[in-house]
Parts: C-alpha cells; sequence; structure tokens
C-alpha cells in the first residue's frame, strides 16, 4: 500500500502512459433459417412417378454470418450427389450449392432426400353425371349425361380401382354462362394427371 501512495502522489509519473489499442467497429454477426430446396429433381425412369412430396431429413438449415451476405441469401438450394435413373423408393445425398455455401456458415451443408417412385399407368372410366342442390319445382335437364374419366395412378393402386368409386355430379346454382363444372370426387390422392371430358355440362331449365 506504501507503494501505491507513493505512485498515486507523484501524477507526473502517469504521463509516459499512452494507449496504442485501435478499437475497431464490431460486427454483429446474424442468423436466418431457410427451407431446403434441390435445384432439380431426382431422375425417374419413363413410366415412373413421385408417390408422394419429396421429403428432406431437416425442416429446416440455418445460415449465420455478416448482415449484407445474409441478404444476398433467399434460398438454401441443394445438389443431389447421384444422378442415377430411380425405379424404387430412394434415400439420397445432397450438398448445399458452393456459391451459396460461400456467403455464409451454415449448420450444415448436406442433408438426405427420400422419396417414394411406383410405376404409374393411365386408366379411364364413364361416369353418370347426378345433379344435386337442384330445386324440386324445376326440371333440368343435361346436354351430356355422363363424362369420361382419365388419370394416372400408381400400378400397385390400380388394382383396387374401379368405376364403383368415383361420383361425377354438377351443383346447381345460379350461372350467366349456362354451364355447370363437373366435379369427380373419389379420386386417390396419388392421381396425376386428371383429365374430365367434358369439364363442363350444358343444362335446360323447365319449370
Amino acid at each position: 500500500s506504501r507503494q501505491l501512495q507513493a505512485t498515486v502522489s507523484k501524477p507526473n509519473d502517469l504521463n509516459g502512459f499512452v494507449n496504442n489499442t485501435m478499437l475497431l467497429p464490431l460486427t454483429a454477426a446474424v442468423s436466418k433459417s431457410f427451407t431446403p430446396a434441390l435445384a432439380a429433381l431426382p431422375a425417374l425412369a419413363e413410366g415412373y412417378q413421385l408417390t408422394s412430396p419429396i421429403q428432406f431429413n431437416l425442416n429446416q438449415v440455418t445460415a449465420s454470418g455478416g448482415k449484407e451476405n445474409l441478404k444476398r441469401l433467399d434460398t438454401a438450394t441443394f445438389k443431389l450427389l447421384s444422378d442415377d435413373i430411380i425405379k424404387e423408393d430412394f434415400v439420397l445425398k445432397a450438398v448445399l450449392l458452393d456459391s451459396i455455401a460461400a456467403l455464409a456458415k451454415w449448420n450444415t451443408t448436406e442433408i438426405e432426400v427420400r422419396g417414394t417412385v411406383d410405376r404409374y399407368s393411365e386408366v379411364s372410366f364413364m361416369l353418370p353425371i347426378t345433379i344435386t342442390n337442384a330445386p324440386n319445382t324445376m326440371d333440368i335437364e343435361l346436354t351430356s349425361t355422363s363424362v369420361v374419366l382419365k388419370f394416372a395412378a400408381p400400378l400397385s393402386s390400380l388394382k383396387t380401382i374401379n368405376a364403383r368409386d368415383f361420383r361425377a355430379e354438377v351443383v346447381y346454382e345460379h350461372t350467366t354462362t349456362g354451364q355447370f363444372p363437373v366435379v369427380i370426387s373419389g379420386l386417390p390422392n396419388n392421381a396425376k394427371q386428371i383429365v374430365i371430358t367434358p369439364p363442363t355440362v350444358s343444362y335446360l331449365i323447365s319449370e
């Protein structure tokens, strides 16, 4: 304590201290989350299609870094490592595009991509059209009483599908076009390339 008192009692001794430290502005790191996306879908063999949406092992990936760099990021796009032609359910690796990976620090640059596929085939059915919601006081005559329903579905599903599974109907409502759209119910969730012929029907009303 004596030495301390001696030092403080001589203020001129402090004049030799010079602070050579330069304080630099700090750039705060920020983070941003993205839903993964693929640059290109897997290559499927002819006649094969996805039976459900592609899934990733991560719902989101996170980037951290400078605010300006993150402003330039609007997606986290991954590229599949394999370009094999696919005929069956798959689990594939995908890596973040180099141009995107270089803009920030990512919690991961690799994800797993899963999908289910099946061979698709087209089927068609002729269905009678029914009218719903029509007032009892009206006699409505459709210009077409049936439609052709055509769609593609996995072969594994087609084995159990028949015309009784579907219903074609038009819902009566006041319209200025003189036509009702045909609504189909009963389609399997994995049906694709759906075509209804005709898609609308004209009608006549007598009261």
